[in-house]
């Protein structure tokens, strides 16, 4: 840790430094957690999480021609009951640019869309959604993008986008107890390769009083899927024994992308529309999704002291085919027995493949023809912005699955940063929250100092 702080403070005497020279501004934090679980609660170890971080931002430019940005990490504490000691850089990148032209490169945090809550159109932003923080957007994973901008107009932008890897999406498996015949292969960071490439072209459209954006992307779904790669059956007697490997596997596809966002008097009108095509069909191979057309509309305002949000959004499975099989919940698979063995029809293989290929369906939302969402936020800004309370809500209408996010922010004295707050995770039996409900429904809090 000595070490990491060491290093933060160099950085920031030296970028200071040298900003007689750039127009530099350098940020840092600290920060405590503790994250205390709901359900299951162990009266000698309450904890899901603690945790102790820090950061550095810098953001270089010289007002002519180029900039520079970088985002470090440093977190060290408990999560999920695992020690986890890591340095992570968020975002490190440099853009040199002209008066029509700008390229640039480096590990980027790159938001395709205009809604607030769910973004149809995101194609280069892995999340984790799991990630222990007040803030959401720690949710976000920087990637390896290399980008070209050109705008030969005012009211024109077009931009063209490549990564040579994929990084995919923190898989919400990951705090789940997962049974002990089951080892589950994730990917951690970044998978190279021909087939892990992707690309993209944005247009943006920027008239008075309205922006509209096209988007077309190819590569590999940020949410990869869950494969059966290997698998082993015996049985002795009255006993079967069995061992199951599975591995999170891109799929490559297609993504046609609009949007817009306005306003009409105090309203912030927004919303965006995409249509996802895999490029291989989804019946050769159960990790692969479905077709679907996903929208967003969403609206905000501000009235005296309070923010107020609200958005609804959905899908539609174009070419869907019923799960063939009901999803079962991780840590509740049924034990096999001989006799069970004999009345799965195709053999025990074709029973494992179509339990993974449901469970694909369910973290997916894909077990549904269609699915429809409301989501919703408000915040009060009390005594000049000391005292924030507030609550987030996003309920899946269709599978029944709802996530309270209330938190109470106080802020002191300049650069102190309190947060109370729960993640509240409610579904019904079988639905994806319901997994979720036990690892991750939880009480928190949460200090931070900036300087």
């Amino acid at each position: 840790m000595r070490y990491i702080i060491s290093f933060l403070l160099v950085a920031i005497t030296t970028v200071s430094a040298r900003s007689q020279q750039l127009n530099t501004a350098v940020t840092a934090f600290c920060r405590s957690g503790i994250y205390a679980g709901l359900n299951n609660i162990d009266v000698k170890d309450p904890f899901q999480s603690l945790f102790g971080d820090a950061g550095v931002k810098a953001d270089v430019r010289n007002g002519t021609n180029f900039r520079a940005y970088a985002d470090l990490r440093y977190r060290n504490g408990i999560e999920f009951r695992e020690n986890v000691s890591s340095v992570l850089l968020r975002e490190a990148w440099v853009s040199v640019y002209g008066e029509k032209i700008e390229f640039t490169m480096g590990q980027r945090i790159v938001k395709w869309g205009h809604a607030d809550f769910d973004n149809p159109m995101s194609s280069w932003n892995p999340r984790n959604m799991i990630v222990r923080s007040p803030e959401r957007e720690d949710m976000d994973i920087g990637n390896i993008i290399a980008s070209v901008t050109f705008r030969p107009a005012p009211f024109l932008s077009i931009e063209a986008l490549t990564s040579p890897a994929y990084r995919p999406d923190v898989l919400i498996t990951t705090p789940l107890d997962m049974p002990g015949f089951v080892t589950f292969n994730t990917i951690d960071g970044y998978a190279a390769g021909k087939s892990m490439a992707g690309y993209g072209v944005r247009a943006g459209v920027f008239l008075r009083g309205i922006d509209m954006s096209l988007s077309y992307f190819s590569g590999n779904d940020l949410l990869p899927g869950i494969m059966l790669s290997d698998w082993n059956l015996e049985v002795a007697g009255d006993e079967v024994s069995i061992d199951i490997t599975l591995d999170a596997t891109p799929f490559r596809i297609r993504r046609y992308g609009a949007g817009f966002e306005t306003s009409a008097g105090r309203f912030g009108l927004r919303g965006e529309v995409a249509y996802t095509d895999p490029v291989n069909d989804f019946r050769d191979a159960g990790y692969i999704a479905m077709p679907e057309v996903k929208w967003a509309a969403g609206a905000d305002v501000s009235a005296g002291i309070f923010t107020l949000g609200a958005e609804w959004s959905g899908k539609y499975i174009t070419d869907f085919e019923a799960s063939p099989a009901d999803p079962v919940v991780p840590g509740n698979f049924p034990p096999l027995t001989p006799e069970m063995i004999t009345l799965i029809p195709g053999g025990a293989g074709t029973f494992l493949e179509m339990q993974i290929t449901a469970f694909n369906r369910l973290y997916r939302y894909q077990l549904e023809k269609s699915y429809h969402t409301i989501a919703a936020r408000a915040e009060a800004d009390i005594a000049a912005g000391r005292l924030l309370p507030g609550i987030v809500a996003h309920y899946n209408i269709t599978s029944g699955d709802l996530a309270l996010v209330p938190a109470v922010k106080f802020r002191p004295a300049d650069g102190l940063t309190m947060v109370a707050g729960a993640d509240l995770y409610k579904g019904r039996e079988g639905s994806l929250f319901d997994i979720l409900d036990a690892p991750l429904t939880n009480l928190f809090l949460s200090l931070r100092v900036d300087f």
